[in-house]
């Protein structure tokens, strides 16, 4: 039996409050090897564990750091050294609600969730049912919430961004998922919400049959309701 598979059996019976041991126990049989099962447990441990401190990144991060839990390697961007492995916690807050934004490193990327907070209470918008996406970035207009994010990938400069959209009620409610193919080799120009929908522009193959090149779409998807 593998250590990874040591651990995974340890957290199933595991109570209370997350602690830093708890996370660094799946964290570190992990480092230079792929275990999916391991990654959602530290995702999720790791989302827990931050859950307890909404308001304060920095001294999160902190302890996250000081724990060894923040890979410094340059090739941690790239490689699957980056498994095992934390992304600094990123918050994102308008009015009542709070979006953190916590990951764990992956085999060539990152594995990213967007939680989401009322008034400091839980409310959803974990990833689920979808692949790992990387580069997560969390916006609000009005009584909407646009999460986006791209897949992570090797040998590939054709990846696919997902648009997340929320309405912000009580349950907060997902609108639709939207999946479109994007050249990573082009910079993805970024999207715009507002209070009935979002914008996007990003960069997919232009007319040659190959894909050589690319030319920028736009799109525009409105709330109906």
């Amino acid at each position: 039996m593998t250590r990874i598979a040591c651990w995974l059996m340890v957290a199933a019976f595991l109570q209370g409050a997350t602690s830093l041991d708890q996370i660094k126990a799946i964290a570190e049989p992990m480092r230079g090897q792929r275990s999916p099962a391991a990654s959602a447990e530290f995702k999720r441990l790791l989302r827990e564990w931050s859950q307890e401190r909404i308001g304060d990144t920095d001294s999160l991060n902190g302890d996250l750091d000081r724990a060894g839990l923040f890979c410094h390697a340059i090739a941690c961007d790239t490689t699957q050294i980056a498994s095992g492995y934390a992304i600094p916690v990123r918050r994102v807050a308008e009015g009542d609600w709070t979006a953190m934004i916590t990951g764990v490193g992956i085999y060539c990327g990152t594995d990213e969730d967007a939680t989401f907070y009322r008034g400091g209470k839980r409310v959803g918008g974990e990833t689920s049912g979808l692949p790992p996406l990387s580069k997560l970035q969390v916006e609000f207009a009005g009584n909407l919430a646009l999460v986006t994010g791209v897949t992570t990938s090797c040998v590939s400069a054709w990846q696919r961004v997902f648009f997340r959209l929320y309405r912000l009620d009580e349950k907060l409610t997902l609108l639709g998922t939207i999946e479109r193919n994007i050249n990573i080799v082009e910079p993805r120009r970024g999207q715009r919400l507002d209070p009935t929908g979002f914008t996007a522009e990003i960069p997919y193959r232009g007319i040659d049959p190959f894909a050589t090149f690319t030319r920028p779409h736009v799109i525009r998807y409105e709330v109906d309701g």
